[in-house]
């Protein structure tokens, strides 16, 4: 059984929540017995973002947190630094309670809390990054951390030609989101976005 737990600091509806829940449930329902993710929210998920929750609870655990969302003022990213050791507390209580192996982080280079939290309890993780902008003080402050990353997914060409510059690491793979996950997939294409974590 490999044990996954992945992390969205944003409690907004958008694209990488809706590839994670439909994933999650398909992993959870379909493949029980070889895989279990749960999931990481952060506290008061948006409307939007509720109702596609419930639409899965029954078959993945949520953990809601308190956790500190970034944005590009300077009073917000010195109130996420100064909450950071918090934050990582509280999902690395998780990461162990949980016995996970891998710690998925779903989303921008400013996704950070993951990577430390898998760093610091020497997990493997993989940052799946799904954006193509980010201001320069982001990028400076974090960029570090993805030159770092062994195991990325882009999700699209125009992410992986945005970050590229940043990530060291050959063991990357492109994953669009999927429109329909019960979908076969030819055995070339899951071989061309396999991932061997390191």
């Amino acid at each position: 059984m490999i044990n996954i737990l992945a992390i969205l600091e944003d409690n907004r509806l958008a694209g990488p929540h809706k590839r994670l829940l439909a994933i999650s449930n398909y992993l959870n329902t379909r493949h029980h017995n070889d895989v279990r993710v749960d999931i990481v929210f952060p506290l008061n998920p948006s409307e939007e973002l509720k109702r596609e929750i419930n639409k899965i609870s029954r078959n993945t655990k949520f953990f809601y947190l308190s956790l500190r969302r970034l944005s590009s003022s300077l009073l917000d990213i010195f109130l996420y630094l100064i909450l950071l050791p918090r934050d990582l507390y509280l999902i690395i209580r998780i990461v162990k309670y949980r016995d996970i192996d891998i710690v998925h982080i779903c989303g921008g280079i400013w996704q950070i809390k993951g990577v430390i939290a898998a760093m610091l309890t020497r997990k493997k993780y993989v940052w799946h990054l799904n954006d193509s902008y980010q201001p320069n003080i982001i990028l400076t402050l974090f960029g570090a951390l993805l030159r770092r990353s062994k195991n990325v997914i882009y999700a699209s060409n125009r992410t992986r030609n945005y970050y590229q510059t940043y990530v060291k690491t050959t063991n990357t793979a492109i994953i669009d989101s999927p429109v329909d996950i019960l979908q076969d997939v030819s055995s070339t294409q899951k071989k061309k976005n396999t991932i061997d974590f390191r």
